[in-house]
């Protein structure tokens, strides 16, 4: 057999291997599949990798640890501690925002805002559209009262996101 060698970042190889953990593979035979299936090889004889879906993890914690994730989880706005915990490892893994249920709402209602906006100006635009001479009736003040609108939206959806990043100290 020949060998090849690939330099990878840090966080290319710590994916690699968690990955090849999970599926019970090494990182060798999870390239050699790759290959396989790219450059269309024969694959009937590997097992299947394993599907993504929403399966069990469990952790050991002693007392002390499973109170201070509780705590953290209740301050944080997180109705249990599994969400806490399952947003922690996600925001590790991913670098995603991970919202509360709370932010969730916020954001929400922020997004509803923001298409009723839309829809305003959508009906501006159209009643320009039919004729010209409605130009003149459109009170130009509106404008500058929906760019605060706008602006007040993508501020609080920044913060929403920025506190989320941040919560664990992710940037």
């Amino acid at each position: 057999m020949l060998k090849t060698e690939a330099i990878l970042t840090e966080q290319e190889k710590a994916s690699l291997v968690t990955f090849c953990k999970a599926q019970g593979i090494t990182e060798a035979e999870l390239i050699r599949r790759l290959l396989r299936k790219i450059l269309g090889g024969n694959t009937e004889d590997q097992e299947p990798i394993k599907k993504k879906g929403s399966q069990n993890f469990t952790l050991r914690l002693d007392g002390e640890e499973i109170y201070e994730i509780e705590q953290r989880a209740k301050s944080e706005g997180f109705s249990f501690r599994t969400a806490w915990a399952t947003a922690v490892i996600r925001q590790a893994l991913k670098a995603v925002p991970a919202l509360t249920k709370a932010d969730s709402i916020a954001l929400r209602e922020s997004n509803r805002e923001l298409a009723a906006i839309g829809r305003n100006l959508n009906q501006i635009a159209r009643a320009v559209n039919i004729e010209l001479e409605n130009i003149r009736s459109i009170d130009a003040r509106i404008f500058p009262e929906l760019k605060n609108l706008i602006n007040n939206h993508t501020e609080t959806v920044a913060s929403y996101v920025d506190a989320s990043a941040n919560r664990w100290g992710i940037k």
